[in-house]
């Protein structure tokens, strides 16, 4: 374990060395006496825009199931969250989230209640596709199609975890993995 852990260590200062040799540009960078934001602008940095245009789509989804303890009664199972793709009521969301569903439900935001029908789920990448009938307009995740996403961009993830309240994670793009 010792002899991995030096191993280890040689081998990244080894790199380091050969990189600080061939690049010489390297050497003058000094991570601590450049600024890495300008102090001079006090506004914080903001996805408020972002937050507003797609938490309307942002959906609860309600799996209720036959509880056989309590008077085979439907109960709650596993609230979650999904996001209205399209104007005809398709939404995606996490299939864990609807496993074993005796009766979907949707709400949105603006206080409109579904049963929603399981078109198509996925153990693997744990997606689910359900579809609700709704009149009138359905807010949807607004979709750049011309947008091309780099490694590296900043993502969100709105939701409704536990039917705790609306949340927003921040995170990165990363590289995709093949799953097998």
């Amino acid at each position: 374990m010792f002899v991995k852990l030096l191993r280890s260590v040689a081998i990244g200062l080894i790199v380091g060395a050969i990189l600080l040799v061939a690049m010489p540009s390297l050497r003058s960078l000094n991570p601590l006496s450049t600024p890495q934001f300008d102090s001079t602008d006090e506004t914080p940095a903001s996805y408020n825009l972002a937050v507003r245009r797609a938490a309307p789509a942002v959906v609860n989804v309600y799996n209720r199931g036959l509880n056989t303890n309590s008077h085979n009664q439907l109960e709650i199972r596993t609230p979650g969250s999904g996001v209205i793709m399209d104007q005809r009521g398709y939404i995606i969301t996490n299939k864990h989230v609807i496993n074993d569903a005796d009766q979907i439900i949707v709400a949105l935001q603006d206080g409109r209640v579904f049963e929603a029908l399981l078109v198509g789920s996925d153990s693997l990448t744990d997606l689910a596709v359900l579809k609700i009938n709704a009149t009138g307009g359905l807010p949807t995740i607004p979709i750049n199609a011309r947008r091309v996403p780099h490694i590296g961009d900043v993502v969100l993830a709105i939701g409704n975890p536990y039917n705790l309240g609306q949340t927003i994670t921040q995170g990165l793009l990363v590289p995709r993995v093949e799953l097998v």
